[in-house]
């Protein structure tokens, strides 16, 4: 797969300046198609301790080491092109914080407007088109660069965010960009860029959600081990 090799220094400075880049339609549906088979037989089993299944939080169902049951979303996680762009990021090859597919089981309410906390990036791959009636992410370009004062939180620091009320804020819904495109949309994103989810009528969106981090910044071990020696062996 080669898809990523169009992202470019247009791109990189798109995402340094505005805090985000939206890539309509970017990985093939036939990729999406062996994603979403491979992790099918996953939703159906739910485990307490989310070892080796998926488990339910809220009105989102997760797979969160996807990487043991989908070899296709490890390789577009680690795609030699999207590396080689987040190489040029971050200034050193990237470390994976974090892999799993996210399905919402339930309508809702959404996820009001925040910055997640900790440097970084993110990215969403759509397994299911973003459209409003099933949740569209939205984001307020430039934000990742303002400092959020107190005047303009919503609420205290929770769950590894900050809450903001963008009336109070220098930003307004002129500022608003909303993920846009079909199934195969790609969103790389700083997480501390201010982002929201509004609500929402339908269940069913499926994201494969990927955080990237500069190399040896923690992260959660998606790998299996075995033990020798009393040391761990990784494989």
């Amino acid at each position: 797969m080669d898809k990523f090799s169009y992202l470019s220094q247009d791109h990189l400075e798109q995402l340094n300046q505005n805090g985000v880049i939206i890539l309509p339609n970017l990985i093939p549906e036939n990729i999406i198609d062996e994603i979403k088979k491979d992790t099918l037989p996953w939703f159906k089993k739910t485990s307490f301790n989310n070892r080796y299944s998926s488990l339910i939080i809220g009105s989102n169902q997760w797979i969160e080491h996807v990487g043991l049951c989908s070899l296709k979303a490890l390789q577009v996680a680690l795609d030699k092109n999207l590396i080689n762009f987040l190489n040029n990021y971050f200034g050193s090859y990237p470390s994976i914080g974090s892999l799993s597919v996210q399905k919402k089981i339930f309508a809702e309410k959404g996820i009001p407007l925040h910055s997640d906390l900790g440097d970084g990036l993110a990215m969403f791959i759509y397994l299911t088109g973003p459209d409003k009636k099933y949740g569209a992410t939205e984001f307020i370009k430039k934000s990742h660069l303002t400092e959020i004062k107190r005047n303009f939180t919503a609420q205290n620091k929770v769950n590894d965010a900050t809450y903001i009320d963008l009336e109070k804020s220098p930003f307004s819904s002129k500022d608003i960009l909303e993920t846009h495109g079909g199934v195969g949309t790609a969103v790389i994103f700083q997480r501390s860029i201010w982002h929201q989810l509004p609500k929402f009528s339908h269940a069913g969106r499926e994201i494969l959600m990927v955080d990237y981090f500069k190399k040896f910044s923690p992260a959660k071990d998606h790998l299996i081990k075995k033990s020798k020696e009393n040391k761990d062996e990784r494989f």
